[in-house]
């Protein structure tokens, strides 16, 4: 599959992780997390599935060796809640009922290595690199996997080919 830039990706990303049985599974209600209410701006996010996407619009480009391919990089974060494992109220183990945002975020990273295991169409690269814990209280933690993400786009021909071999080139 081509896709047009990294939001495609992104949404590509977060369509294979709703297809995913284990993270369906793991949707997290509002009331089904303590210190949650179903008005919080957290409980919206998290309503149907408990991973959500965030595009970082910081991406770079880079050219190919060759010069006739240009990599827009990337990063896309996949947000994650959860029970927060380490809170001295939380219990201790994460179950198929109310899993914590590592166990999730876990599976996010298993999903998008065995979606993509090498590169694809115009997917010149996507990796998960690492995770971290953005915000938790007692009881619930939010979690943020960041996904590495290289498309690649090969250049248009310079005035002077299209000059010199024509219109046609490529």
């Amino acid at each position: 599959m081509i896709y047009g830039d990294l939001i495609a990706v992104e949404f590509a990303v977060l369509d294979a992780l709703a297809a995913d049985q284990q993270l369906k599974a793991w949707g997290i209600e509002p009331e089904s997390l303590p210190g949650l209410s179903k008005h919080d701006e957290l409980a919206r996010l998290f309503r149907r599935h408990p991973a959500a996407g965030l595009y970082t619009p910081r991406g770079t480009f880079e050219r190919s060796q060759d010069g006739n391919i240009q990599y827009e990089c990337g990063r896309i974060l996949i947000l994650a809640a959860g029970a927060n494992y380490r809170s001295p109220s939380a219990p201790r183990a994460g179950g198929p009922k109310l899993p914590g945002a590592n166990h999730i975020i876990s599976r996010c990273a298993q999903i998008i290595t065995a979606t993509w295991p090498e590169p694809t169409g115009n997917i010149a690269d996507i990796k998960p690199k690492n995770w971290s814990l953005v915000w938790c209280n007692r009881q619930i933690a939010v979690c943020v996997l960041e996904i590495e993400t290289k498309l690649a786009r090969p250049l248009p021909p310079s005035p002077q080919e299209i000059k010199t071999y024509g219109a046609s080139y490529e």
